[in-house]
């Protein structure tokens, strides 16, 4: 059996997976989901990947977008300034 080691081996196995990406990308939540049964069996294995698609499935369904990013701030920095912005907030309201 060979190694399969090196620069064509390695560029070879990434062009394969840019191919399998882009025939994924093709495929809606339902129809991966039915790959899947197909490739693995009926609720067999990929359990997150099937919670995943069933989520968006659902989500698809009740017509719900993608939830928008959190407005808390993560960093210090961005905290801090949020705070800044709200005190200042404050202080034009009391005047």
């Amino acid at each position: 059996m060979m190694m399969r080691r090196g620069q064509q081996a390695r560029s070879q196995r990434r062009e394969t997976a840019q191919q399998l990406q882009a025939e994924r990308s093709k495929r809606t939540p339902e129809e991966q989901l039915a790959k899947l049964d197909y490739t693995l069996g009926e609720g067999v294995g990929a359990t997150k990947e099937r919670a995943r698609l069933l989520r968006q499935i659902s989500e698809a369904a009740e017509g719900k977008d993608k939830p928008k990013g959190s407005k808390v701030p993560k960093t210090r920095s961005a905290r801090r300034k949020e705070k800044a912005k709200r005190n200042a907030a404050k202080q034009s309201k009391a005047t």
